[in-house]
């Protein structure tokens, strides 16, 4: 007999995906000393989410452990890679003046749900690495020091970001440039009006790049030679890069781009796969540590079942280790 939760799957998998993150950002509320990334800001670096339960003291600290890495600007100084502490139950400590500047964007999620969602319930630290081609290569249990060094510096690979070089810009750009290493294009657009006469080339600098990401996606998104998990990352990436610039001269044949999947039958079910992923982050955000196993057994398990050799299959499979429920 199939299970309410299998229905339930079957159900979701007939519903238009929607555009996302791997890891949710929507309900996540950023610290004031922080800031709001964009998909321009984000899109084509390696990323590193630290999610940590704040509210249990061994998270806490686990996360006092990797405070040093966190503000160790040779770990969170470059543009190739971006990095998120999401601390769930609790507050973050605010940067004072004279303290390191920390190069994470720091955030709240509403509840512990999202660590349990990646780890399970007796976790109360988890660490979700992507590389710069977008893809999810690892998630697992918060370990020593010296490991996660090293996992870090492996998200490079493929890594375009949207700054390439820092020299071509002047010292006038300074402060915009410190939004787009935290991946907040809106803040760094709007800091550049202090640059005086310089503004104009930063702008069009980044601007022509995110159309260059918009013309990149959208080769991606038609390219019938690419996988179907990588047109996948194509059309959620390239959603984003509209909203952030609906404006950019490659917007109109995007767009073309993405009316035009409805007959791509193998990225229909990557959607479909990628969506019941998402749904079942949401349903562990309003699911207790006590009950997360059994939820996470049945809905990870449906994904696998249901949705074999689909990205979404190959997270949900990742995320069944690092829970160390198979």
């Amino acid at each position: 007999m199939r299970s309410a939760v299998f229905l339930l799957l079957c159900a979701i998998a007939s519903l238009p995906a929607v555009q996302v993150n791997i890891v949710p950002l929507d309900a996540v509320q950023w610290s004031s000393d922080s800031a709001e990334p964009t998909t321009a800001g984000i899109a084509r670096r390696g990323q590193v989410y630290l999610l940590v339960d704040f509210a249990n003291e061994e998270g806490r600290k686990m996360y006092g452990g990797l405070r040093g890495a966190v503000k160790e600007p040779a770990l969170g100084k470059a543009y190739d890679h971006i990095h998120f502490l999401l601390a769930a139950g609790g507050s973050l400590e605010q940067r004072k003046d004279g303290d390191p500047v920390d190069y994470w964007c720091k955030g709240i999620p509403q509840n512990s749900g999202l660590v349990r969602a990646f780890g399970g319930g007796d976790t109360y630290a988890v660490i979700v690495l992507i590389d710069g081609s977008g893809r999810v290569t690892s998630v697992s249990r918060l370990g020593t020091l010296k490991n996660e060094e090293k996992a870090i510096k492996s998200t490079t690979k493929n890594a375009s970001p949207l700054v390439e070089d820092a020299s071509l810009f002047p010292l006038s750009c300074k402060d915009s440039l410190e939004w787009l290493l935290l991946a907040d294009t809106n803040r760094a657009m709007k800091d550049i009006r202090k640059a005086g006469p310089d503004a104009p080339n930063f702008i069009k600098l980044v601007s022509d790049r995110i159309n260059r990401f918009i013309e990149d996606d959208t080769k991606q998104l038609t390219d019938m030679t690419k996988k179907p998990s990588e047109r996948l990352i194509a059309y959620h990436r390239l959603q984003g890069l509209l909203q952030d610039m609906p404006s950019a001269p490659a917007a109109k044949d995007a767009q073309v781009a993405l009316k035009g999947i409805k007959d791509d039958k193998d990225l229909k079910n990557e959607l479909a796969a990628f969506g019941v992923l998402m749904e079942y982050m949401n349903v562990m955000r309003k699911t207790s540590a006590k009950k997360s196993t059994e939820v996470q057994t049945q809905w990870l398990g449906g994904i696998n079942h249901k949705f074999s050799g689909t990205y979404a299959a190959e997270v949900a499979s990742m995320i069944k280790r690092c829970s160390k429920i198979e």
